[in-house]
C-alpha cells in the first residue's frame, strides 16, 4: 500500500492545501493530532494553526446513553455501514457520516451551539504541550 505513495512531507503539504479553510474532524482527535504533530515536526513543516473537532466527543454529547463511543459502536448505533473499518478512507467516511447525522438531527443548531456542546476543540498547540516528540529517524507507515 505504500509502494509508489508520496513521501510523508509531500502528503502533508498536499493535505494542508486540500483542507485549506476547513475545520478538521476526527474520531478521538487527540490521538490523530499528536501523530500529525509529530509528523509535521519530523518533516520540518510548520505546525498548523487550526483546531480539530472530535466525533467521539460529539457522540458523548449527543448520544449520551451509549456504553461505548468507539467508532464502530457509534456507527452501529446510528445505522452507518462502516466500509473498510480501521482504514483511513473508510474511517474518514464513517466520521463524516456521524457528523452529518448529528447535524441532521439538530437542523436549527448553529455552529456556535455545536461548539458549545462539543467543548473546547483540540488543537495542535495542545498536542505539542502534551506529546512526546518522535525522533526524526523513527518511521510511521502510511495507512490507507
Amino acid at each position: 500500500m505504500v509502494q509508489g505513495a508520496p513521501k510523508i512531507r509531500q502528503a502533508l503539504m498536499a493535505f494542508l492545501d486540500f483542507s485549506r479553510g476547513t475545520v478538521w474532524l476526527a474520531h478521538n482527535s487527540p490521538f490523530d493530532v499528536k501523530i500529525l504533530t509529530a509528523e509535521f515536526y519530523r518533516s520540518e513543516l510548520p505546525i498548523p494553526a487550526r483546531f480539530v473537532l472530535d466525533s467521539c466527543r460529539l457522540s458523548r454529547r449527543f448520544n449520551a446513553g451509549l456504553q461505548s463511543h468507539s467508532l464502530g459502536s457509534v456507527c452501529w448505533h446510528l445505522g452507518i455501514r462502516q466500509e473498510q473499518a480501521h482504514r483511513a478512507l473508510g474511517d474518514s467516511l464513517a466520521v463524516m457520516e456521524i457528523f452529518q447525522r448529528i447535524i441532521a438531527r439538530h437542523p436549527t443548531m448553529t455552529f456556535g451551539e455545536l461548539l458549545e456542546r462539543h467543548g473546547k476543540p483540540y488543537n495542535f498547540d495542545r498536542a505539542i504541550a502534551t506529546s512526546y516528540c518522535i525522533p526524526r529517524y523513527a518511521s510511521l507507515e502510511r495507512i490507507e
